[in-house]
């Protein structure tokens, strides 16, 4: 399975940029390295920056590097501990993540 994206505005044209504005949602087997998102998904040619929110417990990031980017989640292991990746495989249908992403 894969995340499924929902645009909620947009997109918005501010200068000659795109702004979008969504919400992720995550699937049932969360993959190590993150989910991928298309272009296509965010209603993009181009994908410049995307800000990320989750709900409480998760921190949302993302990886650029790739052609369509990649949402990671990371939660905290312990109440003093480092930030770790969500496990491969775990059940995150049940976390959204609101976005904002600006391109062309």
């Amino acid at each position: 399975m894969a995340a499924s994206v929902s645009i909620t505005v947009g997109p918005e044209v501010p200068g000659s940029r795109k702004e979008v504005f969504g919400v992720i949602t995550f699937d049932s087997s969360y993959p190590t390295g993150g989910e991928s998102v298309t272009l296509a998904q965010l209603g993009l040619n181009r994908l410049d920056w995307l800000e990320l929110n989750a709900g409480i417990g998760y921190l949302p990031t993302w990886d650029g590097s790739t052609s369509d980017p990649k949402v990671l989640l990371y939660r905290q292991t312990a109440a003093t501990g480092a930030f770790a990746q969500v496990p491969n495989t775990t059940d995150m249908s049940a976390t959204t993540v609101r976005f904002k992403a600006t391109g062309a």
